[in-house]
């Protein structure tokens, strides 16, 4: 953290105008956002469904969508959709290997209709290696199409038997700030109704730098890395997610603070698809 002092302190002093300006906002009334990743999970997926307010909106006013109908097709088939009561979800059955595209238009009462589509991506062929050691786990990925768009996470099976995410492995200790921010992987979260995820993202030319190192537990019994290959929306979603956590130059009014990304015609958020290949390595055999 001490690194970060000098930088930020640089980066402030370079700041000799203040503006004061009127927020306003472009949307007369509140607007649908869904954000919908299909396939991440395996059992089933979700649709997160909410509401925006314009600037201004009273605080009190509820996020809660009234009225709502909403149809899913997967190739032109429509797909049964669930309301979870008392949440903001819509699930739906696992779509099936060789779906191509994803529809989805939605309206609510007082609400614009909105609509959003999506490519179904194929399922990643690649291949990995690992090498464990004490503190960290080196994965080399292998296979890679220079024109997909990938996400990778990795998960840890302790003595409970239960998974859980593991992290990015650091170690900057001796570099700068800077090199740090400039060799950092991008990493970024997302929450489905069931999971948890910390992703690192990824495009078809990144396998060519070989590894993503990890930290380890020394309680393991198993590693699963999950690798997804996106579909272009929601690569472009979560990429804007990342650039949106990762504006240090914003944070300090240097830069734009706000990175946006949206296929949703008449409302916001994302309707996005993934592929999953999972690859388990028992440590015992490592060893």
């Amino acid at each position: 953290m001490k690194r970060i002092v000098p930088y930020i302190a640089a980066l402030v002093s370079l700041v000799s105008c203040e503006y004061q300006f009127d927020v306003v906002s472009s949307d007369k009334t509140s607007m649908l956002f869904v954000e919908s990743i299909v396939g991440l999970d395996d059992a089933a997926s979700d649709i997160k469904v909410l509401k925006t307010f314009p600037v201004g909106t009273p605080k009190e006013s509820s996020p809660e969508v009234r009225g709502l109908s909403a149809e899913l097709a997967v190739d032109g088939a429509p797909v049964t959709l669930s309301k979870v009561e008392g949440q903001p979800f819509l699930m739906f059955p696992k779509v099936e290997e060789g779906a191509g595209e994803l529809a989805l238009k939605m309206k609510a009462k007082g609400l614009p209709e909105i609509s959003a589509r999506t490519e179904v991506p194929e399922r990643p062929q690649v291949e990995a290696r690992a090498e464990v050691f004490p503190d960290r786990i080196k994965w080399t990925l292998i296979g890679g199409k220079e024109s997909q768009n990938y996400a990778i996470c990795l998960n840890i099976r302790g003595g409970e038997g239960e998974w859980k995410s593991a992290t990015v492995y650091d170690d900057y200790i001796g570099g700068s700030y800077l090199e740090m921010l400039s060799s950092r992987l991008k990493t970024v979260y997302w929450q489905t109704y069931y999971h948890f995820y910390e992703f690192i993202l990824l495009r078809g030319e990144d396998f060519e730098n070989g590894e993503f190192i990890f930290a380890s537990d020394p309680e393991a019994g198993d590693y699963q890395l999950l690798v997804y290959s996106l579909s272009d929306s929601a690569y472009g979603y979560l990429n804007a997610r990342y650039n949106q956590e990762s504006n240090i130059l914003g944070i300090l009014g240097l830069s734009p603070p706000n990175f946006a990304y949206s296929n949703v015609s008449g409302g916001y958020g994302v309707l996005g698809a993934a592929r999953k290949k999972e690859i388990l390595l028992g440590v015992e055999a490592q060893k």
